[in-house]
């Protein structure tokens, strides 16, 4: 596969993209961590599945049988991948101090004949799968890659292609997330999924208290409690309420006083201040 994804054009910065090499096309030949000495070290794709420890499933790549590199496997645009070091037993004592065992986590962005490129590090597979999914998300509404093009259109541009229905990845949500797309939303929600609304329904039901859409979803959303994300809240009003009348919310509790609509009475101009009070003549010495 030739192709890229782009990354999300707004929130936190991404990294920058990595350049790792590939050996005849088919083997990563680049390593991102260093490999101590009485190390191992591994590259692998990995993926969310609760039924694995910690939550994560982990495929690992071949090494190469020249001895430099691993042969990615079960890999596809927007993938996490991981690469790993940690320390073995040294054979004798005190041969090295112990090394640290490191990760470096990144996303598949972009595949070429001679390298693939990856968005990384990350500090945990979640954060390069949640970004993942906002350049995938991207990508969705991008529209079809232009024939011939190894890397796609920017997803803040418009394209001939683009979709107006709504489109929504098939993974869950691993974080909560929006994305507008023109006159569409997508709210991501690790419990409730791709929520896809208007925009103006959502824009509309974020000017109520979270509190007060929550109440009014319970009988459409059993369960829900007023902790949900506001914008989740919102978006679920959006598809469950409709088009929700705007409200002023959150007036403070203590509204600043009112100022006098009258102008005030200016101060009456003082009289000439009194003349200073004269001293009385010395009096005359009595003389014989």
């Amino acid at each position: 596969m030739t192709g890229a994804l782009e990354p999300r054009s707004a929130g936190l910065p991404e990294p920058a993209l990595t350049w790792f090499r590939l050996h005849a096309g088919t083997t990563v030949i680049d390593f991102p961590l260093h490999a101590w000495p009485a190390t191992r070290t591994w590259a692998a794709t990995m993926w969310p599945d609760w039924r694995a420890p910690g939550g994560w499933a982990r495929h690992l790549w071949e090494p190469s049988p020249h001895g430099r590199g691993f042969i990615p496997a079960a890999v596809e645009l927007g993938d996490v991948v991981q690469f790993g070091v940690e320390p073995v037993p040294a054979g004798r004592k005190g041969a090295h101090p112990p090394a640290p065992t490191a990760y470096w986590h990144g996303y598949l962005h972009a595949v070429q004949p001679d390298s693939l490129l990856l968005h990384g590090p990350y500090r945990e597979p979640r954060d390069a799968y949640a970004a993942a999914q906002h350049a995938m998300l991207a990508q969705i509404h991008q529209g079809p890659v232009p024939p011939g093009s190894a890397t796609m259109r920017d997803p803040r541009l418009p394209g001939p292609g683009v979709s107006r229905a709504p489109v929504a990845p098939a993974q869950p949500p691993a974080t909560v997330s929006l994305a507008f797309n023109g006159d569409t939303a997508v709210v991501g929600d690790p419990m409730h999924g791709w929520l896809v609304v208007p925009s103006e329904d959502l824009l509309a039901a974020m000017a109520h208290r979270p509190q007060e859409l929550a109440d009014r979803l319970r009988p459409h959303v059993p369960g829900l409690t007023g902790r949900a994300p506001p914008v989740t809240l919102a978006a679920l009003a959006a598809k469950h309420l409709g088009h929700v009348e705007s409200a002023r919310i959150y007036t403070p509790s203590n509204p600043a006083p009112t100022l006098p609509t009258s102008a005030p009475t200016p101060p009456q101009p003082q009289g000439p201040p009194p003349a200073p009070r004269s001293a009385p003549p010395p009096a005359k010495e009595a003389t014989l």
